[in-house]
């Protein structure tokens, strides 16, 4: 691309000036006069735009910095306007020329941030229009270059100021129709709807500091810009990863140890309930840090209290109280129904090698709600060892879901900030 600059005398004021921008510069607007004047035609005149109002803007014309470390010159300056609803939102933007990287814009939003904007070559497999977005029953999202955008802002702009050169024809009070969309650390703003207009699309990124100092410019930005929120946590997809498969694992591992019953140190089988109280002796192994109690009885309609106590060798009491077992059942309108069960286990803590003996009764039962008929004709209760407890590795779950909650909590959050500008509203 060629890095010519011509020197010309307006043709309307004859004020010389220097045309920036190379070979594909279409029109140049004078700064001084207003004089929009055609580069293809050897600078004739095409429009006069008097009584402007520059922008406010410390950049001029000429002007050099760095962008993706390369030097690029401003070549022109067009002043934009979007009013809606009686109010009014203004920014200006600078197109900016490198002879090797061609051109772009940096802009100056009117929440005071500083943006760098190129086109993209590529176009989203999907194209969003005004129409689209007004007809769609969720925000709109597009896929660009393997990233998901969510749906910002609809706008309609219009050119209320020109300056310098330009590789397109702008004309003061063109309206500019953009869709735009943003993710993490860009903007896609789509434009040509209509059949006369060519599609396009800009990426958009905030400047970086550095690249606002090497262009002289001191940001005070006093608004709030989807672009200026942080982006996603770094550690964030390991974060979640390394916390789901904990979960999963502590899932996994619990079905496993629950659904393995553990090492059987005793099995009293049926008891008849006329044998209780009954006793069980049974010896734990070395290793064995916990025993599970299994119970069952053949309830019906009723309830039954079972008092358990279980002493070591020396006599200490290792477990002692009781556990309620109820049951009932019938038909009613809506078909068949059960509440309660007639099974019940409780874990308690033992340490091997040692010997136990375990004293079960049935002081108390009961049928319906207050009625005191006996339900239930026999008990059977097994005692298997467990060398795990799921307790610390639940907790461990625990934890990591909480973890899990909050990174993607927080990203929620950051998220819901970046489209807190947006146009978009969920109707109820």
């Amino acid at each position: 691309m060629t890095a010519e600059i011509r020197s010309i005398n307006c043709p309307a004021c004859g004020a010389g000036q220097t045309v920036h921008g190379g070979g594909r510069v279409q029109t140049h607007v004078c700064p001084y006069c207003g004089s929009a004047l055609d580069a293809l035609d050897d600078f004739a005149i095409l429009a006069r735009y008097e009584n402007r109002l520059r922008p406010d803007t410390p950049l001029n014309l000429g002007d050099r910095g760095t962008l993706w470390g390369v030097e690029f010159t401003i070549i022109g300056i067009a002043g934009w306007v979007e009013r809606y609803d009686g109010r009014s939102w203004r920014w200006t933007d600078h197109q900016v020329f490198s002879p090797t990287h061609g051109y772009g814009w940096i802009t100056r939003e009117d929440t005071g941030h500083w943006t760098v904007t190129r086109k993209l070559r590529k176009f989203p497999k999907q194209w969003l229009s005004p129409t689209s977005v007004e007809t769609a029953e969720s925000r709109p999202h597009l896929w660009i270059d393997g990233q998901r955008l969510a749906y910002y802002e609809t706008s309609t702009a219009r050119i209320e100021y020109l300056e310098g050169a330009f590789n397109w024809a702008p004309k003061v009070g063109d309206t500019v129709e953009t869709v735009t969309l943003v993710g993490d650390g860009r903007m896609i703003t789509l434009s040509g709807f209509s059949g006369a207009s060519e599609r396009e699309v800009e990426d958009t990124r905030m400047m970086s500091p550095e690249d606002c100092a090497s262009f002289g410019l001191t940001p005070a930005p006093r608004g709030r810009h989807p672009l200026a929120v942080g982006p996603r946590w770094r550690h964030h997809g390991f974060v979640i990863t390394c916390a789901a498969a904990f979960i999963a694992l502590t899932g996994v591992v619990g079905v496993v140890q629950g659904g393995s019953g553990g090492r059987n140190l005793a099995d009293a089988g049926r008891l008849k309930l006329g044998e209780l109280p009954h006793e069980i002796t049974f010896d734990v192994p070395e290793g064995t840090r916990l025993a599970k109690l299994q119970l069952y009885t053949d309830l019906n309609d009723g309830w039954a209290w079972f008092d358990v106590e279980i002493e070591n060798e020396d006599g200490d009491v290792v477990l002692g109280g009781g556990r309620e077992l109820s049951y009932y059942s019938g038909v009613d309108n809506e078909g068949a129904w059960s509440e309660g069960s007639r099974r019940g286990t409780v874990t308690f803590p033992v340490s091997g090698p040692d010997r136990y003996t375990m004293t079960i009764e049935m002081p108390e039962y009961g049928s319906g709600n207050t009625g005191d008929r006996q339900t239930n004709s026999f008990v059977s209760a097994k005692i298997t060892g467990l060398s795990y407890s799921w307790r610390p590795l639940g907790a461990t779950g625990v934890v990591f879901a909480l973890i899990l909650l909050a990174t993607f909590g927080w990203d929620s959050l950051r998220k819901a900030r970046m489209l807190a500008g947006s146009d978009w509203t969920d109707e109820d």
